[in-house]
């Protein structure tokens, strides 16, 4: 089917009193899309009709009828329209399945009411007020319901509607208007009447002087009931001529139209607007009268000396012609009246001419300061700027070039410099004091240090400068891009525990509030300066200490390429910290910094290569950080800071960790799950409380690859511990000295760990047991190559329960007192036979149980091998080393035996020295 008409509503259809049959010449999908529309021409009254009629020629492009109404008794009466109208729903009712089968007649259906829609749109659109299409989108919205109500449509200078005028007014004013048209045809008809009297008065000359006395005011009054002045009785009282009612209808229409109705005792409802002064007339008149006895707030009057006003329950005159009288010359030069005066110009010279200090030419002026600036004291009569006072000539100048800088030009030193505008060449620096900030141990002044960030984020990046003691009590954000920088030096040189207080004197400084942060976006930069707790001073107690918090530099998340370079951090819980927000730090650098905090630098989640390199960790704020001698015989609990100098945890991939030192620390470098760390010189020292806990370097749980060289660490329990590390570490070049337990801790793990050209010196404390330990959880392959140990009990110990293997290359020792030993042996099992690697030169056999043979391979000639056989250890059947038997019988040893032998050849070995046995 098609929707081939073009209308949604039939012609119109009279009423004529039998008439039940209404047609219509369009297509309905449904009769429930049909109703009637019918007008009253009498009332011009508008109604529909939705039900009770029925309907033919649904489907049908021809259209039909519609009956109504269905009775034959109920017909309509004549004096209205009806117009059949087609109203369909809005919405879209077919839903067509994803690879159905396809129903034309469902999919036509479904077009034709998409057509009739718009038809029904079209038919409410040209029947709705509208403006034309030259105009574009003209603007006919309504006024709302509240403005409108009541009142006519009109439009405004822009064409648009307004609401406007009064219905009821304009009722009155045809009220008004039928009653003056009644009052000029009565006057009509009086005159007409006094005219004919006058006729008959004519006719009947000579007849009787009452007649004509009557004629006569028959015809005056009919000229007054014409003629006669608004608001004025006619003939008893509230009786008005018809020029009163004429001008009432029209102020009345005016009124309809949004215009004034000049009423007795009316009110204006909106804005009064008179005609504009012109050469023939004022626009507004208030004639002069008399002051009302009782004028209201807001009266306003004029009277023939004064123009007054009532506002608060006071009259103010605006003029009054007698209210401000000249001044005379005795006046103004005395200068004492108090009374307002006007002044003419000739009074204002001779009031001038009076003063005391009267204006002087320049010459008669003595005594002139020669010690001021110019630009402090102006003079208007100098010709030219002399010393100790400016001409205003020159004043105007050097104004007008303050006031506009562009007017100043900079010009470097060199060849080839070029002429720049000065404004800019001072701008390049951007100091905190230029956005209000002030230094000294003043209030808050991190709301300059942010405005003065926020400028150089604007102009696309750059630094602020702080060149004195910077209080900051608030958060502050180096955005993108943006740094602060104070000095070129890191703040150094210092001495701990010394008479002067430079943590109180350094600066530049910026003297942070703890529990407030300094946070760093990408390529924010900090340089130079000291970041610093208020009220910091050397020598620090333990209760001083232990009260520090607060993270005094952030890395923010998800951002990458920091710069904290030469910097001085004291008195926070952490010098610098990674925001915990699960993102990445991409790249960052943290270079020749000094720090005295709680922690030290402390970053986990951060790829691609962060360096940190040649910072320093030191108690430089406690009240004794100078290391006891002898070793334990003092403690100093102030010099002992409770975290890591130098924290990397999960998640940090290859991070370049070279040349940092840290003292006092519980742990000095802790690689923690650590992908990759690559770690070149440095180290960490501690002081003589060697808790549990401390190292001078941790490679951590999960943390793999690493690579560490030329490390240093001392007066710790373990120096360096590799713990549960995969892969390959490495660890080349290494040095401990004066540890507690070990040198090396190989406590855990299941990589291969290559220890090479280590050194151990120097452990006494009664917890020793070797420069090397391999502990009982340790696994992989542990391969030790030219490792040293001088003054040591033991080079390497190896826990029995561990089952790593190892190699044990080129071993060497120094010193007598005793000598290292190569291998410790606990607990040996019954009837076993020990291995000793090549190149071993003394050996320490202890436990209980019984020992069978001791064999050692690669042995060259000359070679010597001690066994120290501990008291208790029972020898089982015969001890054999290397062939020689040293015993035939079960026996248990008595005191310590030492036995000494030399290799002769290569299958044959000599007793040196064997006592105890």
């Amino acid at each position: 089917m098609t929707v081939p008409n073009t209308s949604s509503r039939s012609t119109p259809q009279l009423t004529d009193g039998t008439r039940r049959i209404w047609t219509f010449g369009f297509r309905v999908l449904d009769a429930g899309h049909i109703y009637l529309e019918r007008t009253n021409l009498s009332t011009g009254v508008v109604d529909e009709i939705t039900g009770g009629f029925a309907v033919t020629g649904v489907g049908n492009n021809q259209g039909g009828t519609v009956e109504y109404p269905v009775s034959p008794a109920a017909v309509l009466p004549t004096g209205s329209i009806i117009t059949v109208v087609r109203r369909v729903p809005l919405g879209q009712p077919v839903r067509i399945g994803n690879q159905g089968g396809f129903f034309p007649e469902t999919h036509e259906t479904a077009l034709d009411l998409l057509a009739m829609q718009i038809q029904q749109v079209h038919a409410n659109t040209v029947s709705a007020l509208r403006g034309p299409a030259a105009e574009g989108e003209a603007e006919l919205l309504l006024p709302i319901i509240q403005f409108r109500q009541g009142r006519l449509l009109g439009f405004d200078a822009n064409g648009k509607p307004i609401a406007v005028g009064d219905i009821n007014a304009t009722n009155a004013a045809a009220q008004h208007a039928a009653t003056a048209q009644a009052a000029a045809s009565s006057a009509a008809t009086l005159a007409g009447s006094a005219s004919d009297e006058r006729i008959l008065a004519q006719a009947a000359r000579g007849g009787a002087e009452t007649a004509r006395d009557a004629a006569q005011s028959w015809s005056t009054l009919s000229m007054r009931w014409a003629q006669e002045a608004d608001n004025t009785d006619v003939n008893g009282a509230g009786t008005r001529s018809a020029k009163h009612w004429a001008a009432v209808a029209q102020a009345a229409a005016g009124a309809a139209q949004g215009q004034f109705m000049p009423l007795a005792g009316g009110s204006f409802t909106g804005k009064v607007t008179t005609l504009a002064s012109a050469a023939g007339g004022a626009g507004f008149n208030l004639p002069h009268g008399a002051a009302p006895t009782n004028p209201a707030n807001g009266d306003f009057w004029t009277t023939t000396t004064t123009v007054s006003v009532r506002l608060g329950g006071t009259t103010r005159e605006v003029w009054h012609s007698g209210n401000v009288p000249d001044a005379s010359q005795a006046e103004a030069e005395a200068g004492t009246s108090t009374a307002r005066r006007t002044f003419t110009p000739q009074r204002l010279a001779q009031a001038i001419l009076a003063l005391p200090g009267k204006p002087q030419a320049w010459g008669d002026i003595t005594g002139k300061p020669t010690t001021f600036p110019p630009s402090a004291h102006v003079h208007d009569a100098a010709s030219s700027s002399v010393a100790g006072f400016m001409s205003a000539a020159d004043k105007a100048k050097l104004d007008t070039i303050l006031a506009n800088a562009q007017g100043l030009i900079f010009t470097q030193g060199g060849t080839g410099a070029v002429t720049r505008n000065a404004q800019e060449k001072w701008r390049e620096i951007i100091d905190v004091v230029d956005y209000g900030a002030s230094y000294g141990p003043v209030a808050d002044q991190g709301a300059a240090l942010q405005l003065a960030l926020d400028y150089v984020s604007g102009r696309g990046g750059g630094a602020v400068r702080v060149t004195g003691r910077l209080s900051v009590a608030r958060n502050i954000n180096v955005w993108q891009s943006c740094g602060i920088i104070g000095g070129d030096v890191t703040p150094g040189g210092f001495t701990n525990g010394g008479a002067i207080n430079w943590i109180a004197a350094f600066s530049p400084a910026i003297v942070l509030t703890r529990g407030f942060t300094i946070t760093l976006y990408g390529a924010g930069h900090l340089r130079g300066l000291m970041i610093v707790a208020p009220n910091m001073t050397i020598n620090q107690s333990v209760a001083e200490i232990n009260a520090w918090g607060g993270t005094a530099i952030t890395l923010k998340d998800f951002t990458g390429d920091q710069v904290i370079d030469r910097c001085g951090v004291f008195g926070y819980e952490y010098f610098v910290r990674k925001e915990r927000l699960g993102g990445a730090l991409n790249r960052c650098r943290i270079m020749d910094n000094n720090f005295d905090c709680w922690h030290g630098v402390d970053i986990d989640t951060a790829v691609d290569v962060v360096y940190v390199e040649r910072n320093h960790g030191w108690p430089f704020c406690s009240e004794n950080t100078v290391d006891p001698s002898p070793p334990g015989s003092k403690t100093y609990p102030a010099a002992v800071r409770p975290g890591t100098a130098f924290y990397f945890g999960t998640g940090m991939d290859w991070p370049h960790v070279n040349f940092n030192f840290s003292y006092g620390y519980l742990r000095g470098h802790w690689f923690d799950g650590t992908h990759a760390p690559v770690c070149i010189g440095g180290g960490a020292d501690y002081v003589p409380e060697r808790s549990d806990e401390t190292r001078g370097l941790l490679i951590g749980s999960g943390a793999d690859w690493p690579v560490i060289i030329a490390f240093e660490a001392a007066a710790q329990k373990h120096s360096i511990e590799l713990a549960a590390t995969t892969g390959l570490a490495l660890l080349y070049g290494c040095a401990a000295w004066g540890f507690d337990v070990s040198g090396v801790f190989v406590s855990s793990g299941t990589g291969t760990r290559i220890i090479r050209d280590f050194q151990g010196v120097n452990s006494q404390a009664p917890n020793h047991l070797g420069a090397i330990i391999i502990g009982s959880a340790a696994q992989g392959h542990v391969v030790m190559e030219r490792p040293f140990a001088e003054n040591c009990v033991a080079l390497l110990w190896k826990d029995p329960a561990s089952t790593a293997t190892h190699e044990l290359i080129d071993p060497l020792w120094s010193g007598t007192t005793p000598r290292p030993t190569a291998h410790m042996y606990p607990s040996i099992a019954s009837a076993a036979t020990i291995t000793i690697p090549a190149k071993i030169r003394r050996v320490i056999i202890t436990g209980t149980a019984g020992i069978g043979t001791i064999v050692q391979a690669g042995a060259d000639v000359g070679d010597e091998l001690e066994l120290i056989l501990t008291s208790g250890l029972t020898l089982f059947h015969s001890l054999n080393v290397n062939g020689i038997n040293l015993g035939n019988a079960d026996r248990a040893m008595g005191a310590q035996t030492v036995i000494r032998l030399l290799r002769n050849t290569a299958n044959s070995w000599t007793i040196l020295r064997a006592n105890g046995a």
